[in-house]
C-alpha cells in the first residue's frame, strides 16, 4: 500500500521548494554548488511523482555555469516542451554573469517575478546586454547577491551594473515591490564613480516597492549613511532591513550604542556607521530621518534625544500599540487605539499628547512607581512691553480633558487613599478627590472600568466608584483574592466590608462585575460563607452578573430565609 497523495506532495516540497532565505542568499559558499544527488530524479521514481514534481521543480530555477545556461534554454526554446514548461518558471537565480546569454534567457521569461543576479566579481566581467535584459521583465522581487572578493581597482563593470539597475528600477520594473541590494564598499577610492546614489533615488520613489532589505560586505561593518538617508526620507517605503550584523538603531542589542551618523565629518564623504558594543554603555542615539520610516519600532527606555514635539512626530502613525517607558520621551502620536503608559512621570508622559489621541480605545495607567503627582503651576517672571511683572503663584490647572473614544480604562498599581486626589487630577484634569464623576464623564464613551492592585482599606475604591451612565463591565483586582486561596481567609471580613461599601447604583447600565484574582469559587468552604449571602443579594440589587478571573459565573447556593421556608413547605406537601 502505497503513501496517501498529501504525504507524496509534502514530501516533494521539502526537498523540491527553495526558501525565500535561500533564494537571495549570497552567492559566496552558496549551498547550490554544493554535491549532492539532481533532485530531478524525484521525476522518475513514477509518473505520479513526475507529475506532482514538474511544478515544484521549474518554479525556481538556479544557473551556475554558462553550459548549465545553454541547456536549460535549448529545452525551453522546443515548442511542445517549452509551452509546457516555460509558466511553470516563477523565479530565477542566477550565480553568475553570462553575458549575452542573460538577455536570451530573460527574453524567453517576461513574466518572473522574483530575480537573483550577483554583483560583478571584477570591473572587466562580461555583463553586456544587461539594460536590455532588465527591460524585458517585470518582477516584483530583485535580489542582488555578493560575490566573494568584488574588486573595484577596475570599476566598469560595476558602474555599468549599477547603472543598469537605476534604468530598469526608474523605467522598467513598474510592479516592484521587495529589492534586496548589496552596497559597495563606501570607502572605496572609486566608490563615487559608481554612481550608487542614482539607484537608491530610483528607490526612493518608486510608486510601488514596499520593502528594500540593505546587504554589506561581510568583513566591512560599514554602509553608505548617505544613502540609507535617501531610503529612509521616501514616502511610499514601508521597510527597511539592515544587516544583521549592523545594527544601525541596535533595538536588538541591549549593551550597545550608535554612533550618531549626523556627527561632524566631511559632507561629500561617507560616514562611518558602526556598531560599537560596550558593556557599560547603555544608551542609544537615534537619527530623525531613520526613525521617520520605522514600521515595526518598540521603544526601549533610552530615548534621550527626544526633546521636542518636532522629532516626536515623526514617529510612525501607524502603530497601535506604544510602551512607554522613558522618562525623558514626549508622547505625540495621532492614531493610538491602545495605549499603556508605566513609568515614574506617566502625568508628564499623559499630558503631553492626550490631546492627539484622537482614536484612543484602551488606555491602561499603571501606578506602580510611586506617587503620580500634579505639580503647581507658577507663573514667575516675565516681560510685557519692557515691564516686569511678578506672577503669582497658581493651583492647579482647572482644565477639562475629554476623550470620547475611550472604551476601557485599566488603573493599575498600588493605588492609595493618599494618591487618589493627584492620580484623578493629574490624569484628567479637573477631577476633586470627592468629585469622581468627573473621572468617568470625561470618557463618555468608557464601556469596561478596570481597578487593580487597590490598598486594602478600601477607601480609594469606594471613592473611585462614583458612576458613569454607560459602563457595562466592572473589574477589580487583587483586593479579594482570598475568595480563592485559603491562606488569606484571615483577610475575608475586612474586604467583606470594603465590597459592602461599594455603591454601584451610578452605573445604571452594568452588566458585569468580575473578581480578576479569583481563580476559583469556594463553593464548599464554610468559612466563607458570608460571602456567599452577600454576592448572592449583590447580584440580585444591582441586576448583574459576578465572574472570577476564568469567566466562571457565580452560581447561587446559599438560599433566604424566604425560600428555605418554602422549600420545607414544600417537602411537607410531598410527604402528606
Amino acid at each position: 500500500m502505497g503513501f496517501p497523495l498529501e504525504v507524496i506532495v509534502e514530501i516533494i516540497k521539502h526537498v523540491l521548494c527553495v526558501s525565500d532565505e535561500d533564494f537571495s542568499s549570497s552567492v559566496y559558499g552558496s549551498k547550490f554548488g554544493r554535491p549532492h544527488e539532481p533532485t530531478s530524479n524525484l521525476l522518475l521514481v513514477c509518473k505520479a511523482w513526475m507529475r506532482i514534481a514538474m511544478p515544484y521543480l521549474y518554479e525556481c530555477v538556479v544557473l551556475r555555469t554558462s553550459g548549465q545556461v545553454e541547456a536549460f534554454m535549448d529545452v525551453m526554446n522546443d515548442k511542445v516542451i517549452g509551452r509546457e514548461l516555460k509558466p511553470l518558471v516563477r523565479r530565477i537565480r542566477l550565480e553568475d554573469h553570462f553575458g549575452m546569454l542573460t538577455k536570451s534567457l530573460l527574453d524567453l521569461f517576461p513574466n518572473i517575478l522574483e530575480l537573483h543576479i550577483p554583483y560583478p566579481r571584477h570591473g572587466g566581467e562580461d555583463i553586456g546586454g544587461l539594460c536590455d535584459a532588465f527591460s524585458k521583465i517585470k518582477p516584483e522581487r530583485i535580489a542582488i547577491g555578493f560575490v566573494g572578493g568584488s574588486d573595484l581597482s577596475e570599476f566598469g563593470a560595476h558602474a555599468y551594473f549599477i547603472n543598469a539597475l537605476s534604468n530598469a528600477v526608474k523605467h522598467s520594473w513598474t510592479t516592484l515591490r521587495s529589492f534586496d541590494v548589496y552596497q559597495p564598499y563606501p570607502f572605496s577610492s572609486h566608490y563615487n564613480n559608481l554612481h550608487i546614489d542614482t539607484l537608491y533615488q530610483a528607490l526612493a520613489v518608486h510608486p510601488t516597492l514596499k520593502r528594500v532589505a540593505l546587504k554589506a560586505h561581510p568583513q566591512r561593518f560599514t554602509l553608505d549613511s548617505k544613502m540609507i538617508q535617501c531610503l529612509f526620507d521616501s514616502t511610499t517605503l514601508e521597510t527597511i532591513t539592515l544587516p544583521n550584523h549592523f545594527s544601525l538603531l541596535g533595538w536588538h542589542r541591549e549593551n550597545g550604542f550608535w554612533r550618531d551618523i549626523q556627527s561632524k565629518s566631511v559632507p561629500d564623504y561617507p560616514l562611518d556607521c558602526r556598531f560599537i558594543p560596550s558593556s557599560s554603555q547603555r544608551s542609544y542615539r537615534f537619527n530623525r530621518f531613520i526613525i521617520r520610516r520605522i514600521v515595526y519600532f518598540h521603544l526601549r527606555s533610552h530615548a534621550k534625544q527626544f526633546e521636542g514635539e518636532e522629532r516626536v512626530s515623526m514617529l510612525r502613525r501607524r502603530m497601535c500599540d506604544l510602551s512607554l517607558v522613558s522618562q525623558d520621551f514626549e508622547l505625540c502620536v495621532e492614531s493610538e487605539t491602545n495605549l499603556d503608559i508605566t513609568g515614574e512621570q506617566t502625568y508628564e508622559l499623559f499630558q503631553t499628547g492626550v490631546t492627539k489621541l484622537n482614536y484612543l480605545e484602551h488606555l491602561t495607567i499603571d501606578a506602580n512607581y510611586g506617587t503620580i503627582h500634579c505639580p503647581s503651576k507658577k507663573s514667575g517672571r516675565k516681560r510685557t512691553q519692557d515691564k516686569v511683572v511678578e506672577g503669582k503663584e497658581a493651583g492647579t490647572t482647572r482644565e477639562r480633558i475629554l476623550i470620547p473614544t475611550i472604551k476601557a480604562l485599566n488603573i493599575i498599581g498600588d493605588i492609595h487613599e493618599s494618591d487618589m486626589k493627584s492620580l484623578l487630577n493629574c490624569v484628567f484634569g479637573d477631577v476633586e478627590y470627592y468629585d469622581c464623576n468627573q473621572l468617568y464623564m470625561n470618557l463618555p464613551n468608557l464601556k469596561t472600568l478596570h481597578l487593580d492592585q487597590i490598598d486594602r482599606d478600601g477607601e480609594a475604591l469606594s471613592k473611585l466608584s462614583g458612576g458613569h451612565p454607560g459602563v457595562k463591565k466592572l473589574i477589580i483586582g487583587d483586593c479579594f483574592m482570598e475568595l480563592g486561596r485559603r491562606h488569606f481567609i484571615q483577610y475575608s471580613k475586612p474586604s467583606l466590608s470594603i465590597l459592602k461599601r461599594l455603591d454601584l447604583s451610578g452605573f445604571p447600565a452594568l452588566q458585569e462585575f468580575k473578581f480578576s484574582s479569583v481563580d476559583h469559587w469556594p463553593w464548599r468552604d464554610r468559612e466563607l460563607k458570608g460571602w456567599y449571602h452577600f454576592i448572592d443579594s449583590f447580584e440580585e440589587k444591582y441586576k448583574l452578573k459576578v465572574y472570577n478571573k476564568k469567566n466562571e459565573p457565580w452560581k447561587k447556593r446559599v438560599k433566604t430565609r424566604e425560600q428555605r421556608k418554602e422549600s420545607a413547605r414544600m417537602e411537607d406537601i410531598i410527604y402528606m
